[in-house]
This record gives C-alpha cells, sequence and structure tokens, in this order.
C-alpha cells in the first residue's frame, strides 16, 4: 500500500512538474471588429505563420478555414466599399432641368433602388467580413482541439518524468 501512495505520489510530483516546465502549443486569439488576431504565447502570428503551423502538424480541416478566410476578407472589405460607392453616388444624384409653362426649373434626380443596392451591398460585404473572421477563429479552434487530444509521456526541462495531458 505504501508502494502505491508512493507511485502515485510521484507520478503526480512528476506530472506537475512536467506541467509547469513544458511550453504549450496552442494558439489564442483576440476578436477584433473586422479581423481576428491569432497569438501563439503572446505572439502575433500572421497568415503565414499560421498556414505552416496546420502544415506540419497536419491538421487540413484548419488549413482550410484559414483559406476560406483569406479570401473572405478582402472580398467583404471590396463589397462593402462597393455599397458605399453606389449609395453617395445615389445620394448626389444628377442634376436634371426641366421646362414647364415657358419656366426652367432645375432638381435632383436621385435613384431609390440605387441607394438601397448601396446599402445592401455594405452590409452583406459586412456580413461576409464576419464570416471570414469567424472561419480564422474556427481554425484556430480546430487546431486547439486537435492538438488537445495528444497526450504526451516523457522528460521535463528538470529530467523529471512528466505525463502530459490536454496542454
Amino acid at each position: 500500500m505504501k508502494k502505491l501512495a508512493l507511485f502515485i505520489f510521484v507520478l503526480l510530483y512528476s506530472f506537475a512538474c512536467f506541467a509547469q516546465n513544458q511550453v504549450t502549443d496552442s494558439l489564442s486569439y483576440q476578436r477584433g471588429l473586422f479581423a481576428s488576431k491569432a497569438y501563439k504565447l503572446g505572439v502575433k502570428q500572421d497568415n503565414a505563420k499560421l498556414k505552416y503551423l496546420y502544415k506540419k502538424n497536419s491538421n487540413f480541416k484548419a488549413e482550410r478555414l484559414l483559406n476560406k478566410s483569406k479570401v473572405m476578407l478582402p472580398i467583404g472589405a471590396a463589397t462593402s466599399v462597393a455599397g458605399v460607392a453606389l449609395g453617395v453616388d445615389a445620394l448626389i444624384g444628377t442634376k436634371k432641368s426641366v421646362i414647364i409653362e415657358g419656366t426652367q426649373h432645375n432638381y435632383v434626380e436621385r435613384s431609390i433602388f440605387q441607394l438601397l443596392s448601396g446599402v445592401a451591398l455594405f452590409a452583406s460585404g459586412i456580413c461576409i467580413m464576419e464570416f471570414g473572421n469567424d472561419a480564422k477563429i474556427k481554425s484556430i479552434e480546430t487546431y486547439n482541439k486537435k492538438r488537445n487530444l495528444n497526450g504526451k509521456v516523457g522528460f521535463t526541462k528538470s529530467g523529471n518524468v512528466g505525463i502530459q495531458i490536454g496542454l
């Protein structure tokens, strides 16, 4: 009984030492308004570093989500800018004049359809950017899930034996 208690104590002690000395490989993120930032150990990771990390760990689902995000973010931004331009053009309108009973009347013609189309383009561009943002966050979460399922047994930096599960 004493040997079992000693074994459990040594196992728990070595696990605690291993957990303290082991550097985690998981990613964290900070959600932004139109773009999220990924961090690994407090260092910002750009898309190229993330893609390399995903390829190195054979996480193809996370890589696919990151590629989807890289396409959606610029498309959403371009769509939003086009919507703003269309809306501004509709508000500016076109100057016209008409002669009624011998008197010339000047006016500005504004297209409601064009204005509503600009607003719809702007809103859809924002939605596309947010979907791209969500895809990037989901790729980070997918990577972390796959990494957390792996358990490791090995030596710590201080020479102790330990078990790492889900870190």
